[in-house]
């Protein structure tokens, strides 16, 4: 058993989001947690000059209750020995709904899935993953519509060399660590080669050592022209599994998770990323 919690699986159904689920419960019987797949639905309207519904409320929650539970049979046929799975169907906007079901249910991770290619998937769809990221108080995981599972031997932390206030908050990192065995890579991504790693940074890397204690860990710095094009050629060059990264109110990751680039990272980042918040 875990210190994880349950992992939410938010899903609408579509080819990306189910492989989401799929992922989420890979993850779940691997860290021995319980798995809830929630499906947030809204009722559409008819464009004329009297908008009109299209659909009940009772049809469609009916609907969406048969595919949770075709999305079960399928996860629990593909995953025999999960520990539990609860389905979730409610009426709302998804991103609300994720976000007050992630803490009623205690999620200690929330899983989504992206759709990749496309002016209106990267920056409509890209903005409900922008405001999950930056607003959801539980870590989130972005899937990628074309990353299947694998197991995690290899896994990625940006780091921004400045201080971590609580280093607790890098305890869901840490787990999965410990469960898959898995080596830790610290890096710091430089725009310039002449900015060396300061004094922060090497106080920083010494708390980080020390906390990663018995967790095979290694430090690496490059140069890059940006940091998403550094953390994929590092990631292709260590077979990455999974890449973490702290979204921080100030400083770095705030530039990194605000609206305007937010789609560049999701999108283009070639492993699933799981970003943790202070």
């Amino acid at each position: 058993m875990s210190n994880l919690g349950t992992i939410l699986a938010a899903t609408d159904f579509s080819e990306s989001a189910e492989n989401a689920v799929d992922y989420a419960a890979a993850l779940a019987l691997q860290c021995g947690v319980g798995l809830v797949i929630l499906n947030a639905y809204h009722v559409p309207l008819v464009a004329s000059e009297v908008p009109t519904l299209m659909f009940t409320l009772n049809e469609l929650e009916k609907e969406g209750l048969q595919q949770l539970r075709e999305t079960e049979t399928r996860v629990r046929k593909t995953y025999p020995g999960l520990k539990s799975v609860d389905l979730l169907c409610l009426h709302g906007f998804a991103g609300e709904i994720i976000k007050t079901q992630a803490e009623k249910q205690k999620a200690g991770l929330v899983v989504m899935g992206l759709q990749g290619g496309g002016f209106f998937n990267e920056k409509v769809i890209g903005s409900n993953a922008y405001e999950m990221v930056n607003d959801c108080s539980s870590p989130v995981m972005i899937v990628h519509h074309e990353l299947k599972y694998s197991p995690i031997k290899r896994i990625l932390f940006a780091s921004d060399n400045k201080e971590i206030k609580s280093l607790n908050l890098l305890d869901p990192l840490k787990t999965l660590a410990g469960i898959y065995k898995a080596e830790i890579y610290i890096l710091h991504v430089n725009k310039d080669e002449k900015d060396l790693p300061g004094q922060e940074a090497a106080v920083g890397g010494l708390r980080l050592d020390h906390y990663f204690e018995g967790i095979t860990h290694h430090f690496f710095e490059m140069t890059a022209p940006n940091l998403t094009e550094g953390l994929n050629a590092f990631a292709k060059q260590h077979n990455i599994d999974l890449s973490v990264a702290l979204a921080r109110h100030h400083g770095f990751f705030e530039s990194l998770f605000r609206k305007n680039n937010v789609q560049d990272i999701i999108y283009h980042l070639q492993t699933p990323i799981l970003t943790l918040h202070q």
